[in-house]
């Protein structure tokens, strides 16, 4: 059986090595996180799942778009 490699994540806030990821199923990447951000990742994923995009974008500082 071939051996299946793990994506290597990183942090979406900072780049460093991702330690987690909060990800409304297995085969989507959602947020991932490094031990530093893990609080940050919480309230945003938080935000997008109840359709706070302001919200998400002020933790973040992006401006993600979502009709």
């Amino acid at each position: 059986m071939p051996k299946t490699e793990i994506p290597t994540y990183v942090c979406h806030y900072c780049k460093k090595v991702a330690t987690g990821r909060y990800s409304p199923n297995d085969n989507e990447v959602g947020l991932a996180f490094c031990s530093e951000h893990q609080e940050l990742m919480a309230a945003a994923f938080f935000c997008l799942l109840n359709g706070k995009v302001d919200d998400f974008n002020q933790l973040l500082g992006t401006n993600l778009e979502i009709e």
